[in-house]
Parts: C-alpha cells; sequence; structure tokens
C-alpha cells in the first residue's frame, strides 16, 4: 500500500506539471515543424525526417480531437492563443512571457490572467460543466466521478497518458538525432526544447534509493554493493506495455535488445558503471535503459550516485564537489526531484533535502520518501511524516521496501 501511494504520488506530480495539455501539444507541433525544417536544411536521413513528420501529423489529429476541443472550451484557451502558441516557438528559452517555460501554472488563456482552480487531487477528475448564469447566487458543484474503465474521465487520462508516451519517444528521436549529428550544440538545443519532466532521484549513499526505484518497476535490476557502484548517472524510461504480459529491458546505447532476464541487466549496469576508474570514481557520462512493463506507467526517471560524507583513500579529494556538481545539473528545472531519506537519520542531516532546498527553495516540485520506516519508533515515525520543520508542497511519503 505504501508503495501504490508512492506511484500514485509521483503520478500526481506528472499530471499537475502538465496543466496545460493544449499549450503544450501545440508547442510540440510548432517545435517538430522548426526542427523537421532544419533537418531537412542538414540533409538527415529520410527516416528521420520521415518519423518526425508522422508523430508531428498523429500530434496534429490528437490536437483536433474532441478531448483537447473540450479542454480549450474549459480553459477558455481559443484560436488566437494557439496562434500566439505556434508563433512563439523562436522565442523559447528567451524568458519572455509567452513562452510556455515561463507560463504560470495557475492561470490560462489570453484574456488578461483570469485564474482557473487547480485541477482536483487524487485519483478523481471533474467532469466539465455548463457555466452557471451571474444571476444563480449558489451554482451547482462539479460532479465528481472516479476513474472507470467506461467512463468519460479514464478516456481523458488515457488520452493525456498516449500523448506522454508519444512525446517520450519524440524525445527519444531527437537524442538519437543528437548523438548522431555531428553538431552537437544545435541538435541538443532542439533536444531540450521538448523536455519533459524527468524524475531525479537523489539521496545518500545506502539511503534506499536502489529500492525504492526497484520497488517502482517491480524488478530487482540495480547493481548492489559497498564500493560505490553508482558511478554513472542512469537515464531510466519506463514503457507500459498494455498489451502484452512481457517484461524486458534495453540499451539503446550497446544495441541490446529485449534483455528478459533481469539479472543480465543488472551485471550489465554494474559491469557499465565499474567502466569508471577509481581514480575518477564518478562520470557524467549517462546510462540509457528502457524498461517496457505493463506493470509501470510512463514515466521518466534519473538515479544518481549516492552523496558522500568522507571519502577514502583511494578515492580523489574532490570527490563529494564531483557528485555534488553531477546531481545539480538534474536538479534544475522542469525535473522533479525524490528526495530519498532514511527514517534512522536526522533530516537536519539529510543531503538530499539541503539539495533539493538549494535548487527547489519553496519545496514545489519536491516529494520527500522516508525509506526504513520500520527502523524508527512509531511517534518519530509519524512526527516526520507529519512534520512542518522542513516542509514540503507534496509532502512525505514513508515506504518499507525491504521489511
Amino acid at each position: 500500500r505504501l508503495l501504490l501511494s508512492l506511484v500514485a504520488g509521483i503520478a500526481q506530480v506528472v499530471r499537475a506539471s502538465m496543466r496545460l495539455p493544449l499549450m503544450l501539444l501545440t508547442s510540440a507541433i510548432a517545435a517538430l515543424a522548426y526542427i523537421e525544417y532544419k533537418l531537412t536544411q542538414l540533409n538527415a536521413p529520410g527516416w528521420v525526417t520521415g518519423s518526425l513528420e508522422n508523430m508531428r501529423g498523429w500530434l496534429e489529429g490528437m490536437r483536433g480531437s474532441g478531448w483537447f476541443k473540450s479542454s480549450a472550451s474549459d480553459s477558455k484557451i481559443d484560436d488566437s492563443a494557439t496562434d500566439k502558441a505556434l508563433g512563439s516557438f523562436d522565442s523559447w528559452g528567451s524568458g519572455s512571457e509567452n513562452s510556455p517555460g515561463s507560463a504560470d501554472p495557475t492561470s490560462h488563456g489570453s484574456g488578461g490572467g483570469q485564474q482557473q482552480p487547480p485541477p482536483p487531487k487524487g485519483d478523481y477528475y471533474t467532469s466539465p460543466e455548463v457555466d452557471s448564469t451571474e444571476d444563480d447566487p449558489e451554482p451547482a458543484p462539479p460532479k465528481t466521478t472516479r476513474k472507470t474503465s467506461g467512463s468519460p474521465a479514464a478516456g481523458d487520462e488515457n488520452a493525456l497518458m498516449e500523448l506522454t508516451k508519444k512525446l517520450l519517444e519524440i524525445q527519444t528521436i531527437l537524442k538519437t538525432v543528437s548523438q548522431d549529428s555531428g553538431d552537437g550544440a544545435d541538435s541538443e538545443k532542439h533536444t531540450n526544447a521538448l523536455r519533459l519532466p524527468s524524475i531525479v532521484v537523489v539521496g545518500s549513499q545506502s539511503s534506499g534509493k536502489s529500492s525504492v526505484l526497484e520497488a517502482i518497476v517491480g524488478q530487482e535490476f540495480l547493481p548492489k554493493g559497498d564500493n560505490m557502484v553508482t558511478r554513472r548517472p542512469i537515464e531510466l524510461t519506463l514503457v507500459n506495455t498494455p498489451d502484452t504480459d512481457e517484461e524486458y529491458g534495453e540499451f539503446p546505447q550497446l544495441g541490446l535488445d529485449r534483455i528478459r532476464d533481469f539479472r543480465r541487466i543488472q551485471r550489465t549496469l554494474y559491469d557499465l558503471n565499474m567502466s569508471v576508474p577509481e581514480s575518477e570514481c564518478v562520470s557524467d557520462k549517462p546510462i540509457e535503459l528502457r524498461i517496457y512493463s505493463p506493470h509501470v506507467p510512463d514515466l521518466r526517471l534519473v538515479d544518481l550516485p549516492g552523496y558522500i560524507q568522507v571519502v577514502n583513500r583511494k578515492q580523489p579529494p574532490i570527490l563529494r564537489q564531483k557528485i555534488r556538481d553531477l546531481c545539480e545539473g538534474y536538479l534544475k528545472q522542469p525535473n522533479i526531484i525524490l528526495a530519498v531519506c532514511a527514517a534512522d537519520v536526522d533530516l537536519a542531516n539529510s543531503e538530499a533535502l539541503k539539495a533539493s532546498r538549494r535548487n527547489d527553495p519553496l519545496g514545489m516540485r519536491t516529494i520527500g520518501v522516508l525509506t526504513k520506516m520500520d527502523t524508527a519508533e512509531p511517534g518519530m515515525a509519524v512526527h516526520m511524516l507529519t512534520q512542518n520543520d522542513y516542509p514540503l508542497h507534496l509532502g512525505y511519503i514513508g515506504v518499507v521496501c525491504k521489511p
């Protein structure tokens, strides 16, 4: 039940980070059109431009669907707002108020900052209602329905999750182009233009980061050991496959496909991490891993090397700073921070909370995960989950991964 709560909390953050699905979709279409044009100028392979064209056609069909039309009606987004989004692609990253990256998540439309209430929390969705007249002193409350397989709310969520899956595929294609192209800087700029929030897992060594990730995936696949076995960032993409019961992993950088033995995935991750010499200890070159399963949501997570307090005689003296600098690069917006802290350690000494506070001072995109809850006294455990000494907007979740 605790692990389900953790997954539900992560899904809630992802949904909250995409409160403007129509604007995100429109911006993605504009970005694809621009990137397709630039790649044509660079004489990119036909399969790349063809894939981007197919993706753009699919997204344009999604934008014209009934669900997005109703979303636009509810959010008061008219055609002029769509045209502005299509025309604002060249200003991305310039810090202008009309850019998608600086949009206020609590305001919608182009009508002068009309405030809209935030979406309901949890696994509930509010069905659209006809606007009541101003003369009605007590408007009827919106109807709230639980997601079911045949309800419109379930169709809305399925459409949003399908959009997320397609955008992850687009990112994968752009990353492939970035690796194959000689102009890495320009390709990386295009890749960042469509970057979705990743869930970055940070914590001290032996805090339980690996156990939390394995609980989300439902498989034991991460390397274990006492001698700093995580030396490179692991960029983990989870792909939901509802039409099959098969579970497997892939290493696209190595050309390894459909690895059904998760012990082999664990050994491969161990070898890739140990390829970093002990004199350096950490590297900023990520390891890409994709896991396909009907039991996982469509998510992108990043597992980072754990923070340490003391270096041993074989490690470089600057190792602590190298780990901190590596993590800082992943903790910036729009990424979501999963700050993993062991319950048997005082939160005042948590390196994960220190790092999240540096990059997310208000705690708006940080989830606190307290592991090893069975090692804490019941009263102390309740206090840690409900305390306001180190407040986070998304709160804390207690887990026991290995009782």
